[in-house]
């Protein structure tokens, strides 16, 4: 099978789920027209019933937080010409 490559939107907020195809792979985390967005690649006819939910977690630098490294680190972006920084990690619930 073949691959493709999706682009999601994160919202600015600690904790957010969204579905993506099992055996996704994470390439890059940006901001794109002020937004937060990451590309990953999956299948390129993924099944419906092989989807899972992920939940991303978005921290600030210099706060303290549940343990990290029960989480995959996806990347960290900038807001606000560099006066915001956050840090988002990923595990899977289901």
């Amino acid at each position: 099978m073949a691959n493709v490559i999706w682009k999601f939107n994160l919202a600015v907020k600690s904790h957010q789920e969204i579905n993506l195809p099992k055996g996704f792979k994470i390439l890059n985390l940006q901001t794109q027209f002020e937004s937060p967005t990451f590309w990953a690649m999956v299948d390129d006819d993924p099944d419906p019933n092989e989807m899972q939910t992920v939940r991303f977690a978005t921290f600030n630098t210099g706060d303290t937080y549940e343990p990290l490294n029960q989480m995959e680190y996806v990347g960290t972006y900038q807001m606000s010409a560099g006066n915001y920084v956050y840090h988002v990690f990923y595990y899977i619930v289901s």
